[in-house]
C-alpha cells in the first residue's frame, strides 16, 4: 500500500477529517480497512505538514500499530518524533524501518531525519537515515557524501559519553576523563554568558560540543597537526588525553564557541577574515602594534577578497600565522577606531541581510579597501 497516493488534507478539516473517520469505524457498515489505513496515513501527513506534531505523532503512530506495512507512514513517524526532540523513540522505529525496505517516496523524509540526528550528534542514527535514503535509490552526491563521512567518524569514534546543560550538550571520547568533561562544561558555561552579553544574544538551540580523544578524526579529515579545535556547525577540540589537563582549551573552547555567535547573528554571512578575527578577539587574543610586522614575517597584507580565500585553506603554521594575524589586526583596528560595539554591529547587519561593504560604509565609515589601508598605516606596516 502507498498511502502517499491518498488524497491531501487541508489544515482546516484534519480534525473533523479525523473524527468522521472514527464515527464511520463505529458505525453497522464500517469502511474497508484500506480505506481506513489511506485516511489515517493522509491525516497525518496532512498534521505533520501543518506543523501539528502533536496530533501528527498519535495518528502516524496509530497508523503504524495497525498497518505496519505502512512504510512512509513509519518514516513519517520517525521524523516527527525528531523534531519532536524525541529522539530515543525516534530511534526504535528507524532501526524497525531498517529491517524494511525503503522506498522512493521516502527519500527525502530519510535525509530530514538523518540531518536532526546530525544536528545533535547522533551520528549512528544519522547514518541508518542516510543509509536508508541510499537503499531507497537516492543519489545525491551531497547526502552520500554525508554519509561516507559520519560512518568515517563513527570508525575513529567507537565510543563517547555525553555531557548535558542549558546551553551545550558535550560528547567526550570514552578516553577523555569525566574531570576533564566537567571542566570543560565549566568554561563553556561561563565563558557562554560572557559572549551572549557581548554579541547581544544568546544562541537559538544547545550548541554540540565534541571532544576528541587525541587526533585520530583530526586527522582523518586533514586538519593541520597545528589546529586543535575546528568548528563545523559544532565545536569540536582535540585533547591531548596522554598529558593533564591544559588550562590553554579553555582558550580553543572561547574561540571556537565565538564563531557559533558569529555564524548565528550574521545569518552564516560573515567572511572568513571577520569571522577569524573575531573569534580571536573575543578569546582575549591581542597582538600590539609593534608586533604586526614580526607576526606577517614575510607575507604582505592581503586584501579582503585574498583573505577570504586563504582563510579557508590548509596552509604551512608560517602563512596561516600571517593570515590570522591580519585577520584579528584588521579588527584590533575597527575597535580602536570605532569602538567594539561596531564589529557586533557589522555582524548583525550581515545577519539582516546587509552587504559587506554597505555594512562596513554603515558602521565603520570605509570601505573594505580604506579599511585594510587604515589597518596598515595603524600597524606601521
Amino acid at each position: 500500500m502507498n498511502a502517499l497516493a491518498a488524497a491531501p488534507v487541508r489544515d482546516d478539516d484534519l480534525d473533523a477529517r479525523l473524527s468522521a473517520l472514527r464515527k464511520a469505524e463505529q458505525s453497522a457498515r464500517p469502511p474497508s480497512p484500506s480505506h481506513v489505513a489511506a485516511e489515517l496515513a493522509a491525516i497525518g501527513r496532512g498534521y505533520l505538514e501543518a506543523g501539528r506534531l502533536g496530533p501528527a505523532a498519535e495518528v502516524l503512530e496509530e497508523t503504524v500499530a495497525r498497518f505496519p506495512d505502512d512504510s512512509a507512514s513509519l518514516a513519517r513517524l520517525i521524523l516527527v518524533l525528531a523534531r519532536r526532540e524525541d529522539f530515543e523513540f525516534a530511534r526504535s522505529y528507524l532501526d524497525l524501518a531498517a529491517e524494511r525496505e525503503p522506498a522512493a517516496g521516502e527519500r527525502g523524509v530519510y535525509v530530514e531525519i538523518g540531518n536532526l540526528f546530525s544536528a545533535v550528534h547522533r551520528l549512528d542514527a544519522a547514518a541508518l537515515a542516510w543509509d536508508l535514503y541510499r537503499r531507497a535509490g537516492g543519489t545525491d552526491a551531497s547526502v552520500l557524501a554525508r554519509l561516507g563521512r559520519t560512518e568515517r567518524e563513527l570508525s575513529a569514534t567507537p565510543g563517547q559519553r555525553s555531557l548535558a546543560s542549558d546551553h551545550f550538550t558535550i560528547f567526550g571520547d570514552e578516553s577523555v576523563p569525566l574531570a576533564d568533561l566537567a571542566r570543560i562544561e565549566a568554561a563553556l558555561t561561563s565563558e557562554y554568558d560572557r559572549q551572549a552579553a557581548l554579541f547581544g544574544a544568546g544562541l537559538g538551540s544547545p550548541q554540540v560540543v565534541i571532544i576528541h580523544g587525541g587526533r585520530r578524526y583530526f586527522s582523518l579529515i586533514s586538519i593541520p597537526d597545528w589546529v586543535s579545535g575546528v568548528f563545523d556547525g559544532n565545536i569540536r577540540v582535540s585533547l591531548d588525553v596522554s598529558r593533564p589537563y591544559a588550562p590553554e582549551t579553555e582558550s580553543v573552547l572561547s574561540h571556537e564557541l565565538s564563531h557559533a555567535f558569529i555564524r548565528q547573528l550574521s545569518g552564516g554571512r560573515a567572511p572568513s577574515w571577520l569571522h577569524e578575527g573575531l573569534a580571536q578577539w573575543c578569546s582575549g587574543r591581542r597582538i600590539p602594534k609593534s608586533d604586526f610586522r614580526r607576526e606577517l614575517g614575510q607575507a604582505r597584507p592581503r586584501t579582503l577578497a585574498e583573505m577570504e580565500g586563504n582563510l579557508t585553506a590548509n596552509f604551512d603554521p608560517q602563512r596561516a600565522r600571517a593570515n590570522y594575524a591580519e585577520a584579528l589586526g584588521l579588527v584590533e583596528y575597527l575597535v580602536q577606531k570605532r569602538g567594539e560595539g561596531s564589529v557586533f554591529c557589522l555582524v548583525r547587519d550581515l545577519g539582516d541581510g546587509t552587504d559587506l561593504g554597505e555594512a562596513l560604509r554603515r558602521e565603520a565609515q570605509m570601505s573594505g579597501a580604506e579599511l585594510v589601508a587604515g589597518w596598515k598605516s595603524w600597524a606601521g606596516l
